[in-house]
């Protein structure tokens, strides 16, 4: 790991706290909550996938940038996680009837490796993101279906409510 300039370093340490603290509270969510264990695990699995995505700018700076490409899809479970958390109150969501909303996140999944394998096996393994994979047709894809399914299921949480 190279040096890192002061506010790199404080960076580094919030996410990586901001991790360990999410984790930890969909950890105690779901193990101490005294209330319905159906409503309990999809809030638990939400805060969880919130956290995930903060892993980004240490993983890149413990291992590689190629990190984030397998990290980045994380955050198309926000959405559908917090929808599956209103509308457990109003009925059971079991995996059966959770898993359409999820084929997405196996998508930008398969889409990750793919790009792995035509841009990031390309370049050396360092924490710089390089200018051709910001540019790569696949990097925009995960963006732009981001802010549209995330904008799709705020919008269905709020109907539910």
């Amino acid at each position: 790991m190279a040096f890192l300039s002061i506010s790199e370093n404080i960076l580094f340490f919030l996410s990586g706290f901001g991790v360990v603290q999410g984790l930890l509270l969909a950890i105690v969510i779901y193990l101490y909550s005294k209330s319905d264990k159906s409503v309990t695990k999809w809030l638990a699995l939400f805060v969880g996938s919130l956290s995930i995505p903060i892993l980004m700018p240490v993983g890149q700076q413990l291992h590689s940038w190629q990190v984030i490409i397998f990290v980045e899809p994380f955050t198309l479970l926000i959405g559908p996680l917090l929808y599956f958390y209103v509308r457990s109150f109003k009925e059971e969501i079991t995996w059966k009837k959770a898993w359409p909303h999820l084929v997405l996140f196996v998508l930008y999944m398969v889409n990750a490796y793919f790009l792995f394998t035509e841009v990031g096996m390309k370049y050396p393994f360092n924490p710089e993101v390089p200018a051709e994979v910001t540019r790569h047709p696949l990097s925009f894809y995960p963006v732009f279906g981001r802010l549209i399914q995330r904008l799709v299921y705020y919008w269905l949480a709020m109907r539910v409510l």
